[in-house]
């Protein structure tokens, strides 16, 4: 049953269905889970996509997991899926490219199975001419299937088209653009430095980042206000469904699906009431683990309020602790080996008072 003070419909869906990664990039939880490969079985999926149409209309899903999408033999069957069951998906994966220059027919692979924005992250500066290499070999094919390519300088903030050089000030990435195609080429890194330094500051994934990397940003960010339970639902191979992309371990699950009920029921359920009421009234906005820890700085404007839950004294820390730990008892299995013990997390989930904060 869905309390209606708290009913949400995402504007993204993140399907993390893969969790095996071909670099090893510092910022980058993935760097530090030495995990068995595991893939999201089709037959969940199947589940999965088929309940998400019959509630969610307009919606962009991103199958970028913190991994490598395009190693996943199986994506562009989830692609398929999505573009059966939803009436109008906008339809993501972020790569860092290196499947693409082994193999460019993924790219159409991926356009002709439905998908519609591939972006490449190109995290290390030796991979910046291969890839622009390769664009260029395929630019004629791929404005025969109707895809756009761009450059997205993400230090100066404005996109350039490939084809023509014309610059434009507009942002492509992590928008639903109807049924437009594109390819961008995003350069998070200083190619000019010859990887000497990063041109913006990676979120430290919910505190799941070791310390000291260079080129994250670890300042949390006790009082911003936060969108993403709003706005997205993070699904995982497991059927799990997280509290945000940035809670890599499974530090907080929802539900499973389809044990837990609908992904609309668990998406909207008590445990999330809590966390939106925390991240959009509370006086100090992230008091609960991992938010907390998060050095995400919420980018969009508090637009939705919730109601203040009614079934706990959110008043008092220890009882709203106790009660998310008790929630999170049968799901222990599903959340990863260093949530338990992790060197630099040992003490971070620790019951906290609110003078830590002010």
């Amino acid at each position: 049953m869905i309390n209606e003070n708290n009913k949400f419909v995402p504007h993204l869906v993140l399907v993390e269905h893969y969790n095996k990664c071909n670099l090893r990039c510092p910022f980058c939880a993935r760097t530090y889970m030495d995990e068995p490969e595991k893939k999201l079985d089709i037959d969940l999926a199947t589940k999965i996509f088929e309940d998400l149409g019959t509630w969610i209309k307009k919606c962009r899903f991103d199958l970028t997991p913190i991994a490598e999408p395009f190693l996943n033999d199986l994506l562009f069957e989830y692609v398929k899926l999505i573009d059966k069951n939803i009436s109008a998906p906008y339809i993501m994966a972020f790569t860092n490219g290196i499947p693409l220059l082994k193999k460019p027919s993924l790219i159409f692979d991926f356009y002709n199975a439905g998908g519609h924005q591939i972006v490449i992250d190109i995290y290390t500066p030796f991979l910046y001419k291969p890839i622009m290499d390769m664009v260029s070999n395929i630019l004629q094919r791929l404005e025969k299937i109707g895809v756009h390519t761009i450059i997205y300088y993400d230090n100066k903030n404005y996109s350039v088209d490939f084809y023509t050089g014309e610059k434009t000030k507009k942002v492509l990435l992590y928008s639903h653009k109807g049924s437009k195609k594109y390819l961008v080429i995003n350069q998070p890194y200083l190619v000019e430095a010859r990887g000497k330094g990063v041109c913006r500051k990676f979120h430290n994934m919910a505190g799941h980042i070791p310390p000291n990397v260079a080129g994250v940003d670890y300042k949390t960010k006790p009082f911003r206000y936060c969108m993403r339970p709003y706005r997205e639902l993070v699904i995982d191979y497991f059927g799990c469904v997280r509290l945000c992309c940035l809670c890599v371990w499974n530090d907080i699950v929802l539900g499973k699906y389809p044990e837990d009920g609908s992904l609309e029921e668990i998406w909207n359920n008590d445990l999330m009431w809590v966390y939106r009421w925390f991240l959009r009234h509370a006086k100090v906005k992230r008091v609960l683990p991992p938010c907390r820890e998060c050095s995400y700085h919420g980018s969009f404007r508090p637009i939705e309020g919730v109601s203040k839950p009614d079934f706990i004294n959110v008043d008092d820390l220890n009882e709203v602790y106790k009660y998310i730990e008790s929630t999170q008892k049968k799901y222990l299995k599903y959340k990863h080996r260093l949530y338990f013990n992790c060197p630099w997390k040992r003490d971070s989930y620790k019951i906290l008072t609110l003078d830590k904060f002010i």
